[in-house]
């Protein structure tokens, strides 16, 4: 294959990843987790995370023994607290401290607060991460704010008098 249609298709893989994050983790579901990191290894690591976050827990746990410790912070650090929570759940006490130990200590904190939770309570799969828009912003300015917090998977808006 010639270096060009390789491009091609990387530049394809990359938009599919981007675009239908939860198609590309169900293919992506198929693989080895060992593939699946070298995989991911491959793409920007903003491309990398949709996908990633959107394995099942276990699977994505698994991905994190297989690449690099750079891309398994920042995949920890940018995707949904509640996804790195429900991966978080799947490892020992000894493999979390690991894992939060590559973390900012705000993003290792919050995820251990949401880890204190019981399992199937509300506190446990709740996003404690909110984007509140002051009454006295401007349309343009709340608009840029939730298109900035769509990046994180805004999926409700609730608008208080």
């Amino acid at each position: 294959m010639s270096a060009s249609a390789q491009t091609v298709i990387t530049a394809l893989n990359q938009r599919y990843f981007l675009d239908f994050p939860q198609e590309a983790a169900r293919h992506l579901e198929n693989l080895p987790t060992e593939e699946i990191g070298a995989l991911l290894a491959r793409y920007p690591q903003h491309a990398a995370v949709r996908p990633w976050q959107r394995l099942t827990p276990d699977g994505a746990r698994g991905v994190l023994d297989h690449v690099a410790p750079e891309l398994a912070a920042y995949l920890l650090t940018e995707s949904s607290p509640v996804a790195v929570a429900a991966v978080l759940a799947q490892c020992s006490p000894e493999e979390q401290s690991r894992f939060f130990q590559m973390l900012d200590a705000q993003v290792a904190l919050e995820l251990r607060e949401l880890l204190a939770y019981p399992e199937s309570t509300a506190g446990r799969i709740m996003d404690p991460v909110i984007h509140p828009i002051r009454a006295e912003s401007s349309v343009a300015e709340a608009h840029e704010r939730l298109r900035t917090a769509k990046q994180r998977g805004l999926r409700e808006l609730f608008v208080v008098d």
